[in-house]
């Protein structure tokens, strides 16, 4: 929450979060959050709804992206990072050199980065929603029991399945990495509940938007 601003001081007071830990912390930690799935669930479907056609006039909608595309700098990075720097050796790339023969293959595999670029096609050029724009683990604090999304920055408009796409992948990078934090008889709970959490997700995307969709169309 946004409690004052002041453009010419260029002064922003908001919320501040205690004792919330950055998730990717509690994922590395094996830590779980109750209600994780549902929290995020619906802040991607909500937002997706909210700044889409089917809930905003035409009017405001194209207003409204015209204002968020203003924000290319911001835009640019995530084009960078996500679509491009990770398929060749850019100047802020760092592997180990043991993942020598992995990042061999990616970016020798011209199928791949054709893919990635017909995404990064849709990327540039859908305007469906109003995005978080970096809805990862690094952009979510929490309790045992409360989550709170961060880092809204980024925002633009862009493709519905973007944050929710994101997200996923994130859990999915903690998945994988859960062999090098756990002890063997933790693994297998912790990646079930990693698992279980972004289908959860999923499900409450769904839900909430389905629930919304009949009950809030007013575009």
């Amino acid at each position: 929450q946004v409690f004052y601003f002041d453009r010419e001081q260029a002064l922003i007071v908001m919320e501040f979060f205690s004792p919330h830990i950055i998730l990717r912390k509690k994922l590395i930690a094996g830590e779980k959050v109750e209600g994780l799935a549902q929290t995020l669930g619906k802040f991607c479907a909500r937002t997706s709804f909210r700044g889409s056609d089917l809930s905003m006039q035409t009017k405001l909608k194209k207003r409204e992206t015209a204002l968020f595309q203003g924000n290319f700098e911001m835009i640019g990075i995530t084009e960078n990072l996500i679509f491009t720097d990770p398929y060749y050796p850019a100047e802020m790339n760092y592997h180990s050199t043991g993942l020598d023969p992995t990042v061999a293959m990616l970016r020798g595999d011209v199928e791949l980065k054709a893919a990635v670029q017909g995404l990064f096609l849709k990327f540039t050029s859908n305007t469906e929603t109003l995005l978080h724009g970096d809805l990862h683990s690094g952009s979510v604090m929490c309790t045992p029991d409360e989550t709170k999304i961060i880092d809204p920055e980024f925002g633009f408009y862009g493709p519905i399945g973007f944050d929710i796409g994101m997200l996923i992948a994130n859990y999915l990078m903690a998945y994988f990495s859960q062999p090098g934090h756990r002890e063997k008889g933790d693994l297998e709970t912790s990646q079930t509940w990693i698992l279980k959490v972004i289908e959860d997700t999923v499900v409450s995307f769904e839900s909430e938007f389905s629930h919304l969709w009949p009950r809030a169309r007013t575009g």
